[in-house]
């Protein structure tokens, strides 16, 4: 079980930034993710696709749509992603509608189903663990 405490946006806004790293083959990208129960994806810009050489004109797509309602698309590709000692085989998306300072996302499809998270906003922690197999 690994402990994060919320990172401080600002002095009245904190949340749950996790760093991970994302590997595809010989390749890997350490970044800071905000765990978000509420994202159907777990997404990624698409630099980080490039920068690790996914084949993205051979990616499956999807559509996917924020809370703004405009609709983006979604290259999907297996990675493997780390957070703190666990490590585990996992689809994201990659897009180039996350902006220039946004941060990636953990979401439903490739982070929850493969790890268990207790948020304690009031205690300005979130636990995680990876789910056995």
């Amino acid at each position: 079980m690994m402990i994060f405490e919320y990172t401080k946006i600002t002095p009245s806004v904190s949340r749950p930034l996790v760093f991970v790293r994302i590997s595809f083959k010989d390749k890997f990208l350490l970044t800071k993710a905000l765990i978000d129960s509420g994202s159907d994806y777990s997404i990624f810009p698409l630099d980080f696709a490039y920068t690790l050489s996914i084949p993205i004109s051979s990616s499956k797509k999807s559509i996917f749509s924020g809370f703004s309602g405009e609709k983006a698309v979604l290259y999907l590709n297996k990675v493997t992603l780390t957070i703190g000692d666990a490590s585990c085989p996992v689809n994201v998306g990659f897009t180039d509608a996350i902006g220039e300072y946004s941060y990636s996302v953990l979401g439903q499809n490739g982070f929850f189903d493969n790890f268990k998270v207790c948020f304690d906003k009031s205690g300005k922690q979130v636990t995680v663990e990876p789910k056995k197999s």
